[in-house]
């Protein structure tokens, strides 16, 4: 149910955003004696990396694409700064939580995908550029147009509980992939 819930805050947004935090060509460069190349049935050539942090990756020759079972920072990023760009413009759409602490779980999310990052990057000063971004993008007229179902999930991505996940996420290094978003 709260796969459903991510997919429809995430379809509020629009189009999927590209992968800001990794440089997959680089990523393979620096792996290059672990990739695995074949070529599919259909002509097409895939190169595959399995990292030890449980990061897979997989290039075609027109786009990468990482996934990380154990979860997907970046996305959680997204959701949660999307979540705060709505709890400062209606913030009578929060049933629970601490609408405030999203900041703080910004923060501390952002410093660990910054410094997971390829290459790596400064979250002092990706995160405005970043901020700014999230608020272009979902910033807009009808921001506060949210459902029951819609409202149940930002409230848990603004509830204490989220702590918990976000501390086990950021406890080891891990390249910050989208997928799965939950």
């Amino acid at each position: 149910m709260i796969r459903a819930y991510a997919v429809a805050i995430m379809a509020l947004a629009g189009p999927a955003a590209a992968d800001p935090w990794i440089d997959y060509e680089l990523v393979m460069a620096q792996h290059a004696d672990r990739v695995v190349t074949e070529t599919l049935a259909d002509g097409t050539l895939l190169r595959t990396l399995d990292l030890d942090d449980g990061t897979r990756i997989r290039c075609t020759p027109d786009r990468c694409f990482g996934v990380n079972d154990s979860g997907a920072p970046a996305c959680l990023l997204e959701m949660i700064a999307s979540t705060y760009v709505r709890a400062q413009a209606c913030p009578w759409s929060f049933a629970t939580g601490n609408p405030s602490d999203l900041a703080r779980r910004i923060e501390t999310l952002g410093r660990h995908i910054a410094a997971n990052a390829v290459p790596p990057r400064d979250w002092a000063v990706e995160g405005p550029v970043y901020m700014a971004r999230i608020r272009e993008r979902y910033d807009r007229p009808g921001i506060c147009d949210i459902s029951a179902g819609q409202r149940f999930f930002l409230d848990h991505l603004a509830s204490p509980a989220m702590d918990a996940t976000i501390a086990a996420m950021t406890a080891t290094p891990r390249l910050p992939v989208l997928n799965p978003c939950l």
